[in-house]
């Protein structure tokens, strides 16, 4: 076989890999960006503030974005029971948005 029927045959088994294997599901994450929202400016962070509802004291928190997605969680100074504190459970809040299959709770060992 000489190379440019190798490169060919790649060729020709790539570009068909490629096209199975794209899925809708991606192609319609990608939508939304076509236009996107008037506060959202690529690269540039927006802060919203907000409550934190993983505890049982909902206490005020803001959370950094960049374009649309949550990146930072800080305590807003302004709300009266936080005063500017952030729990372990409204940091790790974040985690959970981005990794389903976190350990939700402490596991036990199994001794042997």
């Amino acid at each position: 076989m000489e190379r440019r029927d190798f490169l060919k045959i790649a060729g020709i088994g790539g570009a068909t890999t490629a096209a199975f294997g794209c899925s809708p599901k991606a192609t319609e994450k990608l939508i939304p960006y076509l236009v996107p929202q008037e506060e959202i400016v690529p690269g540039v962070a927006t802060w919203y503030a907000t409550v934190c509802g993983e505890g049982p004291e909902g206490l005020g928190i803001q959370v950094k974005t960049r374009e649309g997605r949550p990146i930072l969680i800080q305590g807003n100074p302004e709300h009266p029971l936080s005063g500017g504190a952030v729990s372990a459970l409204a940091q790790a809040s974040l985690q959970g948005l981005y990794d389903h299959d976190r350990t939700k709770a402490p596991a036990a060992r199994a001794s042997t």
